[in-house]
């Protein structure tokens, strides 16, 4: 249990020094999250043990998360030249996707560029909207069916980028 300075109260569902969190995505069971550690993972909504998904050693970076037909998807922050997680063409993409739980690691937009930059994810059901955070030089917004493949552009040009939402 939690209480604040103005009183209000609340629940823990994770805790114990799991670092920072930086992106959150729910399904109906689980919350989704990734932490600064380049860490994907999950735990219930009623609490308990938090299961880690991907870490840096599997190979991927993740940054950026939603939950779309029954997958994580995320954006793979460590997919550019001389990055650690640089390991081949699965850990290569930019945006990744793997099954809730945990198994099943897959790239979900081919063609898509390289990143050593946070990736940030939107969806609108039908397809995943994606761009670099912050000011990124060339930055862009493309697009893939959530089902994966090419990414095609949306826009190119667009400067800082600190969110993005689906049309």
């Amino acid at each position: 249990s939690v209480s604040t300075s103005s009183g209000a109260t609340g629940s823990y569902i994770a805790g114990g020094g799991v670092g920072a969190g930086f992106d959150l995505a729910q399904d109906a069971t689980n919350i989704y999250f990734t932490l600064n550690n380049f860490s994907l993972r999950k735990v219930a909504k009623t609490g308990g043990a938090v299961t880690i998904l991907i870490s840096a050693a599997t190979g991927p970076s993740p940054s950026g998360v939603i939950v779309a037909n029954g997958r994580v998807l995320f954006g793979n922050y460590g997919s550019g030249s001389g990055a650690s997680s640089n390991s081949g063409a699965v850990t290569s993409s930019t945006v990744m996707s793997v099954s809730t739980t945990g198994t099943g690691l897959a790239p979900l937009a081919l063609n898509s560029g390289v990143t050593t930059a946070q990736v940030l994810l939107a969806s609108n059901g039908t397809n995943v909207y994606f761009g670099y955070s912050g000011s990124i030089s060339g930055n862009f917004i493309r697009s893939v069916p959530l089902v994966g493949g090419n990414a095609t552009g949306v826009v190119s040009g667009v400067g800082a980028l600190t969110a993005i939402v689906a049309p």
